[in-house]
């Protein structure tokens, strides 16, 4: 249906209407009632121009009218009745998985701490953009851990000091129509909490559930202080304690608060060989005559046995909150057994456990059997703790001999883990092994599964060596598979069915990230069809996503990139745009103008129109374009703003390239951008024109 300006009658008969219905609309509604009846009338599929007779070819398929091209352009319309909004064609072309790009993990901005020289690395010739890429979550169910924990929250203190009863004061003056202040006993945080993360190496794994769990139990209030201190034991200076990674040792003596309320909870997987020590059993054993201590051991319950540790079930109940360890009354079966003089309890991460413990140490009084620790008996297993196996020695020539080794390795491993982790196994062939990456494949491919099937994959004889956890960046450390262990998880495919799995776990990847938001994000290189981007790709880098839902600046990418590097290509940039967000135009021009800066592409001249619908969000917009703008002289730029207008999302980029999704809430992640048919470039240039002028006129 060819667009038509309507008649100053026709607008003033649709206001009378308006207003018998007892309803007001100014200018900018009318002009939006338009625009929906005139999508509503092109989806009727008819092919004919309601209330006119003049007949209009219709495009097959498509179900919207060709315009005709031979008709004379009608007069410009006055500046307070601009044109609706075109409609969108009924099947939009949207950008392609292909030309959206790839994620990539980031390598570490510092150079290692290791001294040991790195290889020349060969380049490839591609570039990536840095991107933040949304973490997996690592704990299942948060407020299940708080309900869990609420035991040892605020209660009442024996100080007599009150406070104010925020809901009984309104329903008081609501009752006796006059405000009193009433006052009821102050309730308070009672607890201390110090966690004591161990520092070995297989910690590396569980460091996003650490950090998720110290912040939580931060920010929520539940405790009075909340503290970390990280433990580590070596022959020379026995069991040391310091209050950051890599720190100063200090004494394990200082984590004893005096007389207050405390709790110390060791966060461990047991792994380290440190457990089969009696230097830790006595360093504990010291806390106990202070203070209430527990072991959270991070491995699933049903992984305890590749620990280095063997606890036993103890009925224990507390004397008091927060009591010593030492004064808990204990009871063991079977009956026959010595009683231990003390012990340490011993739970999972899961809600239940943890509801048990804070139970227990809350000094309810009831009894609870949980697995514990005796203080006068060796905790360590018969067998050593589950460490990575390295490849055994083969007379074999050396590509022979690491085949055989990779197939040793990989037949060891399924045949002692579970099926969730053979399968996880496959999945994590197909990816960059970092602990984020890992996190989301584990996320996307195998919803139903828990941290500990990533455990039994890196503890599973299938890894080289890494770092300990004091040394070592969580984020940017890269796991590796000993020789051959990737090919022979991909079970010796044909080429094309390892480029099918790989795909799979891409686009899985991708969609997870588009449905979820985890607790933080990472460093991510964004890698386009178009090649452009600051940072350099390793050639034998593998990508984790298909494509990458978030832009330099956080924000989703909705094919605006790519379309503003295509018209950079041009001697002369003109961007025309009418957004509710400047982020999605910030975070498209950002990565043009450090290309600029890098000498990778020449300066052009940018001149910006950036009208903004809806207010532009809560950012003064001139500021963000400045941040980008202000070094590059050749750049010009407008803001106009319609605060009373509906929030719309369109760019027109040198004249030619039209993009839109119509609706872009403020503060919300943008629809994917529709480009906008060649034979509609008039008509919206003609209505982007019309809103401009009248704007600027108020």
């Amino acid at each position: 249906m060819p667009h038509r300006w309507i008649g100053d009658a026709v607008i003033d008969r649709l206001r009378r209407i308006i207003a018998d219905a007892g309803a007001e609309a100014g200018p900018e509604e009318l002009a939006d009632i338009l625009w929906l009846a005139s999508i509503m009338t092109a989806g009727t599929g008819t092919g004919t121009e309601t209330g006119t007779g003049t007949e209009t070819g219709t495009e097959t398929g498509t179900g919207t009218d060709r315009p005709d091209r031979n008709r004379e352009p009608g007069p410009t319309p006055p500046p307070t009745t601009p044109s609706p909004l075109p409609p969108p064609p009924t099947r939009p072309t949207r950008p392609t998985p292909g030309t959206s790009g790839s994620l990539f993990t980031a390598k570490q901005p510092h150079a290692a701490r290791s001294a040991e020289p790195r290889p020349p690395q060969q380049r490839s010739g591609r570039r990536g953009t840095p991107v933040r890429v949304s973490r997996a979550a690592s704990l299942d169910d948060p407020l299940a851990v708080l309900r869990a924990l609420r035991p040892l929250g605020r209660r009442r203190l024996p100080d007599h000091r009150m406070e104010l009863d925020e809901e009984a004061t309104a329903e008081a003056g609501i009752a006796h129509h006059t405000l009193m202040p009433v006052m009821r006993p102050a309730r308070d945080p009672w607890l201390d909490l110090t966690l004591v993360v161990d520092t070995h190496r297989s910690m590396l794994l569980w460091h996003d559930l650490i950090s998720e769990l110290r912040t939580l139990l931060t920010q929520t209030g539940l405790f009075r202080t909340v503290r970390v201190w990280f433990l580590r034991a070596s022959p020379g200076e026995g069991v040391t304690v310091s209050p950051t990674l890599g720190g100063p040792s200090r004494s394990p003596s200082e984590l004893v608060t005096g007389r207050r309320h405390s709790l110390i909870l060791l966060v461990s997987d047991t792994v380290s060989e440190m457990w089969h020590r009696p230097a830790l059993r006595a360093t504990v054993g010291r806390w106990c005559a202070h203070s209430a201590v527990a072991l959270l051991n991070v491995l699933p319950e049903r992984l305890w046995e590749r620990g280095g540790v063997r606890p036993v079930r103890c009925l224990v109940r507390a004397t008091g909150p927060a009591a010593p360890n030492v004064s808990w009354s204990l009871g063991i079966s079977p009956y026959e057994q010595p009683v231990p003089r003390a012990a340490v309890p011993m739970v999972d991460a899961s809600p239940a456990a943890l509801s048990a413990l804070a139970s227990l140490v809350s000094g309810s009084g009831r009894p609870h059997r949980l697995p514990c620790l005796p203080l006068d008996a060796d905790w360590s297993a018969s067998e050593s703790p589950s460490e990575p196996l390295g490849p055994a020695a083969d007379s074999a020539p050396d590509d022979i001999a690491a085949e055989r080794a990779a197939l040793r390795a990989v037949r060891w491993f399924e045949e002692s883990a579970s099926p969730g982790a053979r399968e996880l196994a496959g999945f994590l062939a197909a990816v960059p092994l970092t602990l984020p990456v890992m996190n989301l494949v584990r996320r996307a491919m195998l919803p139903q599964s828990d941290h500990g099937h990533l455990a039994e994959v890196a503890l599973g004889g299938l890894l080289q060596p890494w770092e300990t956890y004091d040394r070592a960046d969580p984020t940017y450390l890269e796991f590796r598979f000993l020789p051959g262990v990737r090919d022979a998880l991909l079970g010796g495919r044909l080429r094309r069915e390892i480029t099918a799995v790989r795909e799979l776990v891409r686009e899985e990847v991708a969609a997870y990230l588009d449905e979820h938001r985890g607790p933080g994000d990472f460093p991510a290189i964004r890698h386009s069809s178009t090649g452009a981007g600051t940072q350099e790709i390793d050639p034998e880098a593998l990508a984790f996503a298909r494509t990458s839902p978030l832009a330099p600046d956080g924000v989703q990418d909705s094919g605006l990139g790519e379309a503003v590097h295509r018209a950079f290509e041009d001697p002369e940039v003109t961007i025309a745009a009418v957004v509710a967000d400047v982020s999605t135009l910030v975070a498209a021009l950002r990565p043009q103008f450090e290309r600029v800066r890098e000498g990778l592409a020449r300066p052009v001249p940018v001149r910006v129109r950036l009208l903004l619908m809806g207010g532009g969000g809560a950012d003064d917009p001139r500021r963000r374009l400045m941040e980008i703008l202000r070094p590059h002289s050749e750049v010009t730029f407008d803001v106009r703003t319609a605060a009373d207008q509906p929030p719309t999302e369109l760019y027109v980029l040198n004249n030619r390239t039209v993009l839109t999704s119509y609706v872009h809430l403020p503060g919300e992640p943008p629809e994917p951008l529709l480009v906008q048919p060649e034979d509609r470039l008039e008509e919206t240039l003609g209505w982007f024109d019309s809103w401009w002028a009248l704007y600027g006129e108020r």
